[in-house]
């Protein structure tokens, strides 16, 4: 995450990575299709998680996919959380104001 090692004063990329954990919730029509090892792949630093749940937006849906006018979309949403372990910036040097 760029700047996160700066603003809470790590002294190596090391010490982000330990102390940094990115949660992600995927939420796909076609959830069986989405690629969970890639999603990861793609997040720079931190321990990684990754949910893939039924969701997002089909369109057509079954009630008028019959329409030959109609161009399919699918919608994926996602939901990314970014957590930092405060005991382990505290052990950085880094004042916290609680």
């Amino acid at each position: 995450m760029i700047g996160l090692m700066d603003i809470l004063g790590f002294r190596s990329m090391e010490e982000l990575d330990e102390a940094l954990m990115v949660d992600v919730t995927v939420a796909a029509p076609y959830p069986e299709r989405v690629r969970g090892d890639y999603v990861l792949k793609i997040l720079p630093e931190g321990k990684r998680r990754i949910t893939i749940v039924q969701g997002g937006l089909r369109f057509p849906t079954p009630a008028n996919e019959g329409d030959q006018d109609i161009h399919g979309v699918v919608v994926v949403n996602v939901a990314l959380v970014v957590m930092v372990d405060m005991n382990k910036v505290r052990g950085s040097g880094v004042p916290i104001l609680i």
